[in-house]
C-alpha cells in the first residue's frame, strides 16, 4: 500500500492495494486547488470521503468522484477564536496581505495565487484567511 503523509488514495478513495479503500484522517487525497495530494483531517471531509468510498465499494452508479479538499479549521484557545481556510504556507507566485492589531487581538492573513481575471485560461484563485478575535463577550466581528 502506497503511503506518504497518509495512505494515498485516488478520486474514488481506492488505495494502491486491490479491494482496500481509505477515508478520513488517514487518507491523503487530491487538494481542491491543485492536484497534489494532501491530508485534510476534518469531519466534513471524512464524511464526504467515506460516502465516496462506500459508493465505490458497491459500484453505485450515482457516485460522483472526489473533487478535492479545501483545508479548513476552527478552534478556540485561551479565550480567543480563530479559523483558517485554504493554503497556510504561501508558495512561489503567491501574494500575501497581513493585518495585525495586537491591542484588539486581531490577525488577518490573505494569500492569493494565480489570479488572472483577463486571461481565459487563467487559473482559479487560491486564497486563505485567518483571523483571531477577542472573546470579551461582544459579538465577534471579522476584520475584512
Amino acid at each position: 500500500m502506497e503511503v506518504d503523509q497518509g495512505i494515498l488514495v485516488d478520486e474514488r478513495m481506492r488505495t494502491s492495494a486491490s479491494g482496500i479503500w481509505a477515508a478520513g484522517d488517514v487518507a491523503q487525497a487530491r487538494g481542491f486547488f491543485e492536484p497534489s495530494k494532501i491530508l485534510n483531517a476534518t469531519l466534513p471531509n471524512a464524511v464526504e470521503q467515506g460516502r465516496i468510498a462506500g459508493m465505490d465499494m458497491v459500484d453505485d452508479p450515482a457516485l460522483k468522484v472526489y473533487q478535492g479538499a479545501v483545508a479548513l479549521n476552527t478552534y478556540k484557545f485561551f479565550g480567543h477564536r480563530a479559523f483558517s481556510v485554504g493554503m497556510i504556507r504561501p508558495g512561489e507566485g503567491c501574494e500575501v496581505e497581513k493585518v495585525v492589531v495586537p491591542e484588539g487581538f486581531k490577525y488577518q492573513k490573505l494569500v492569493f495565487k494565480g489570479i488572472n481575471w483577463w486571461e481565459p485560461r487563467g487559473s482559479i484563485p487560491t486564497w486563505t484567511r485567518a483571523s483571531c478575535i477577542s472573546s470579551s463577550g461582544e459579538k465577534p466581528t471579522w476584520q475584512t
